[in-house]
């Protein structure tokens, strides 16, 4: 009758393991398939604000070009209005100068508007680039986690009905034994599959103590390549707001 009790009560909890490992497996699938959609779409918002930049840096270094074109002409319309001869020559070349002046301030204003633009979507690159690092690498531990769990229930199944199955067969074999020796054969087996238990149980949380350390250090990893691309832009950005405020737009 004990044998009876204690193999309903294993099976029990074999039950219980398994509903509860396929409850959190579909947990971590469904998470899984929300992180798939927020890598694709962080992947998406990270090429296109690439390509903007990209747009971006070719349109500031048109504009840069057309100054520098610019510069020289207004130096030349101003030495020809100073050497003209005739009050009709000099009015032309005065609305000349008019003109290119106007063009050569809407340049430079264009130019500071595309260079805060740039740098607006370099600041938008690396938040992205580091958004995407960051959720590929929550996908690779939830996958890992995913095809532990349920290698981990595959197994326990089989390991469990062999541990049925023997208690079955010592139940049977303690019956031609006497009364006496009974409980003793029953506290060894008790003891070995408590043994067996709490030897597994110190596995898992051994496994689930390194993957810790793993992604720790991946995190770590990650941080560091940040802080790297954060000093880059630090720097370059110290470059420009010096520039800025020297006003020194046009290289001489």
């Amino acid at each position: 009758r004990t044998d009876r009790v204690r193999n309903m009560s294993l099976a029990g909890n074999l039950q219980e393991l398994l509903a509860k490992s396929d409850t959190i497996v579909g947990i971590l699938k469904a998470q899984k398939q929300i992180l798939d959609q927020r890598y694709k779409t962080s992947e998406t918002s990270l090429s296109q604000v690439i390509e903007r930049r990209k747009t971006t840096m070719a349109n500031l270094e048109a504009v840069q070009k057309r100054i520098e074109e610019l510069n020289p002409m207004l130096l030349d319309i101003e030495n020809k209005i100073a050497a003209s001869t005739t009050q009709k020559e000099r009015t032309e070349l005065e609305g000349e100068r008019s003109k290119m002046a106007t063009e050569y301030n809407e340049k430079q204003a264009k130019e500071q508007e595309l260079l805060a633009e740039s740098q607006t979507l370099e600041r938008y690159t690396s938040m992205f680039q580091t958004f995407v690092d960051s959720l590929n690498n929550q996908i690779a531990a939830q996958s890992t986690l995913i095809n532990k769990l349920t290698i981990d229930t595959e197994q326990r199944i089989v390991l469990y009905k062999a541990l049925e199955d023997s208690l079955k067969t010592a139940a049977q074999q303690d019956v031609a034994h006497k009364i006496n020796t009974l409980g003793s054969q029953v506290d060894n087996t008790a003891e070995e599959t408590m043994a067996g238990i709490g030897a597994a149980s110190q596995k898992h949380i051994g496994d689930l103590l390194e993957m810790h350390e793993k992604n720790m250090v991946a995190s770590a990893d990650i941080q560091r390549r940040k802080k790297l691309a954060d000093d880059a832009f630090a720097r370059r950005f110290d470059e420009v707001m010096k520039k800025h405020n020297a006003a020194n737009y046009v290289q001489q």
